[in-house]
């Protein structure tokens, strides 16, 4: 919006600028496998030690919380595992 001297305001078209898409950058290399398969052991060691070394009340159902995270990253890991060795 402009005004001019007398303080009428008048407005002013904008130009119309397309928006361009950025490509989304990809993972190279193996950090997202590595991150995957060390959050599923943590998970695994977490569970295993919730059930063994812990007198909690509700052990076993944090044991089995943590190894319900650790099936879903170990899953994760293995498709990402797959994905990479069939692209070297």
């Amino acid at each position: 919006m402009a005004q001019d001297e007398v303080g009428n305001v008048e407005q002013v078209a904008l130009p119309n600028k397309t928006t361009q898409q950025r490509p989304v950058p990809v993972k190279r290399g193996g950090q997202g496998l590595w991150m995957e398969a060390f959050v599923a052991l943590g998970c695994w060691m977490l569970a295993f030690t919730f059930v063994f070394f812990t007198q909690d009340a509700n052990r076993y159902l944090f044991a089995g919380i943590a190894a319900l995270m650790a099936l879903v990253y170990s899953f994760m890991f293995v498709v990402r595992f797959r994905t990479w060795r069939q692209k070297r």
